[in-house]
């Protein structure tokens, strides 16, 4: 009688906002892979508003305009993130995790959201590594992790 495989366990995890600037601006890159991962519903991604919030400002700027996206597309982007993840409450009770206060929002949505992962980009924010149960990795990790 032949065996059934075994489901690969979906990983639930927090995509850092400098994970999703890249995904939107680079599509032929690692970051968006993992995005669409979590579009497909293949990873759940864990978000909150204030990372939301934190999105739309950084993918707003200036300076990303020479991508030529408008910013009907942005806004869209943003809200489709919010739409795949699931939403936490974050109280921001958690400080000085990091060096950086916006990083302990991503530690406190992770924790909140019983996330494993954290994928980021962010120096500060892999320093750390691990809290508590939660792995920091980069998009490369993450990818040899679900690949294993």
């Amino acid at each position: 009688m032949p065996r059934s495989k075994a489901h690969p366990k979906i990983r639930k995890v927090v995509l850092d906002v400098n994970i999703l600037v890249s995904a939107l601006f680079y599509p032929a890159g690692k970051p968006r892979h993992v995005w669409e991962l979590a579009e497909r519903r293949k990873i759940i991604s864990v978000t909150c508003d204030q990372m939301i919030d934190k999105l739309l400002e950084v993918i707003t700027r200036q300076k990303f305009d020479k991508y030529g996206l408008t910013l009907a597309e942005k806004i869209g982007f943003a809200a489709r993130v919010r739409h795949f993840s699931s939403l936490v409450i974050v109280s921001e009770n958690l400080q000085g995790i990091t060096v950086d206060p916006e990083d302990d929002i991503v530690l406190e949505c992770a924790m909140n959201g019983s996330a494993e992962y954290i994928i980021t980009g962010d120096p500060h924010l892999r320093d750390v590594e691990r809290y508590r149960k939660i792995e920091i990795v980069t998009v490369s990790k993450f990818l040899e992790v679900i690949r294993a």
